[in-house]
């Protein structure tokens, strides 16, 4: 009889992207009742603020638009940097650091749409409370709690 582990199935997930060197970028993504765009992501099987990854060599700037034109629809056209952080993983035996960069968009051309289902399951906004009493998300996600009080 096999065990779950969820360290290991987890583990199998890993795309060779996702094991390359990267950076990452997240954005946070506020409607008029200030909630926050959240994404049902499926890999992590979780809540997270949009996010994606660049090249190492790449603007951070160029992968957020990038990442947010290709999963939502959207064409980003005023955001600021609030917040960076590193982190290291250990993903397949493979030891990477990242640095992830969260940005805060303040305005944006396009109707939201998931252009990725098989990513993530759904989208929808919620408030600041109802993210904090989540129990699993993703490292952006936590960063974003961090910061956005200062805000």
């Amino acid at each position: 009889m096999r065990v779950f582990n969820i360290f290991e199935d987890i583990n199998k997930l890993y795309n060779k992207e996702d094991l390359n060197p990267h950076i990452g970028v997240g954005a946070i993504i506020r409607n008029e009742q200030n909630q926050i765009l959240m994404l049902d992501h499926v890999k992590f099987n979780c809540w997270t603020i949009p996010i994606g990854k660049g090249k190492l060599n790449e603007p951070p700037e160029n992968a957020l638009r990038v990442e947010m034109s290709e999963e939502l629809n959207i064409q980003i056209n005023d955001f600021k940097l609030v917040h960076t952080f590193t982190k290291s993983y250990d993903r397949n035996g493979v030891k990477l650091t990242i640095t992830g960069y969260i940005y805060l968009v303040t305005a944006y051309d396009g109707k939201l749409k998931n252009n990725e289902p098989t990513k993530h399951r759904s989208f929808k906004w919620m408030d600041i409370s109802e993210i904090k009493k989540l129990k699993n998300t993703t490292d952006n996600t936590k960063e974003m709690l961090k910061v956005l009080p200062k805000l």
